[in-house]
């Protein structure tokens, strides 16, 4: 499953490099726990160490609707590379870093949880 916030408002247009979520585990029941998905170090590219990651889609405006949501990893930059992905993805490539920080007023963050 996932969990999906509302659109926060910053209240005026903000530089941010970084921003961390405090969730880690959800336990429902003594045999069941949920954590929130781990980054992938499969590709040759990703430098990135294995942690905890969300996406995140931001804007100027509050219509958050059709922007595009990034992979993030946890207590890592706001990076995005010359291909468009987040610093949270797997393929996320280094040596590309087209913006290592986002500027917006308006996010909404999502989180994928697994068992």
């Amino acid at each position: 499953g996932e969990l999906t916030s509302a659109v926060a408002d910053l209240g005026s247009v903000q530089i941010i490099k970084k921003m961390n979520i405090s969730a880690t585990e959800i336990y429902d029941g003594p045999s069941s726990s949920v954590i929130l998905q781990n980054v992938s170090t499969d590709d040759a590219k990703n430098d990135i160490p294995a942690g905890l990651n969300y996406e995140m889609r931001f804007g100027l405006t509050s219509d958050l609707s059709s922007a595009t949501w990034y992979k993030f990893a946890q207590d890592m930059n706001l990076a995005i590379d010359s291909s468009n992905r987040g610093s949270g993805e797997a393929d996320f490539d280094v040596s590309n870093i087209v913006s290592s920080y986002q500027t917006f007023r308006y996010y909404q963050i999502r989180i994928k949880l697994h068992k």
